[in-house]
C-alpha cells in the first residue's frame, strides 16, 4: 500500500529519533518528547512533562509536580490536570494510527467525559500517560506508582534530599531506566529545594 505526499512528508520529517520544544505554560505536572519512527505521534515539550516512545509503541513518561505529604493526592490531581488539558495519547491521535499513513479514513470520537470512561474506551491501547496509572503502592504493582528506594537513590550518587537538577540528570543518562519501564508501573521520587520537599517525580510506562 503506497504512502500519500502527505504521509511521506511527515515520515521524512519524523523518520530519525527527533525531539521539539513548545513554549512552555503554566502546568501542574510536566513533559520532553522523544518519538521512535515505528510508532509516530504527535511531538511536543510541555512544561515539566516527558515522553518517549518505546520499542513495541509503549511509552515511557516522566512528569514533576508540586509537592504535597499526600502522594496519592498529587497523583490523582496529576492525573485530572493532563485529562483537562488533553494532553494524553488514543487509538485515533493524530499520526498514533497506520490509518494516517495510508489515507484510511479515521473514526471521529467524542471526549471521554471523565478519565473513567477514557479509559474505558482505550482499553489495553492505553493513553501512553500518568492518566494509565491509577493509585500508589508501597511496591511496585500494576497501575501503580511506588516510591523509587533509597538505596536505589544511593546507587546513583542522589543524597537522600536529592534536587530536581540531580534527579533529571540520572533520568536523562538513563540510569534510572530499569525502573521506569515496566509496563504499566511507574515509580515517584521527592525532589527537594533548599533541604525541603519542593516537587514530586513521577516516571513509569504505559499503553500498546
Amino acid at each position: 500500500m503506497e504512502l500519500s505526499s502527505s504521509a511521506r512528508s511527515a515520515a521524512q520529517r519524523l523518520g530519525s529519533t527527533s525531539r521539539l520544544h513548545a513554549t512552555p505554560g503554566p502546568r501542574l505536572g510536566s513533559q520532553s518528547n522523544v518519538i521512535a519512527p515505528a510508532c509516530l505521534s504527535r511531538v511536543v515539550r510541555p512544561h515539566d512533562h516527558a515522553l518517549r516512545f518505546m520499542d513495541g509503541c509503549s511509552s515511557e513518561w516522566s512528569y514533576f509536580a508540586p509537592y504535597e505529604a499526600d502522594v496519592a493526592a498529587v497523583l490523582q490531581r496529576l492525573r485530572e490536570d493532563v485529562f483537562a488539558r488533553g494532553d494524553y495519547m488514543t487509538e485515533e491521535s493524530e499520526l498514533a494510527s497506520a490509518r494516517y499513513l495510508v489515507d484510511m479514513p479515521r473514526l471521529s470520537t467524542t471526549k471521554p467525559s471523565s478519565i473513567a470512561e477514557l479509559l474505558e474506551q482505550e482499553g489495553d491501547h492505553g493513553t501512553h500517560s500518568i492518566l494509565d496509572i491509577t493509585h500508589v503502592s508501597p511496591t511496585p504493582k500494576r497501575r501503580a506508582v511506588s516510591p523509587l528506594p533509597d538505596a536505589v537513590l544511593a546507587d546513583y550518587c542522589l543524597s537522600g534530599t536529592p534536587s530536581r537538577e540531580e534527579i533529571e540528570d540520572v533520568y536523562e543518562f538513563g540510569s534510572l531506566e530499569k525502573y521506569v519501564n515496566k509496563h504499566w508501573r511507574g515509580i515517584y521520587i521527592i525532589a527537594y529545594k533548599d533541604g525541603k520537599p519542593s516537587e514530586i517525580f513521577f516516571a513509569g510506562c504505559s499503553g500498546d
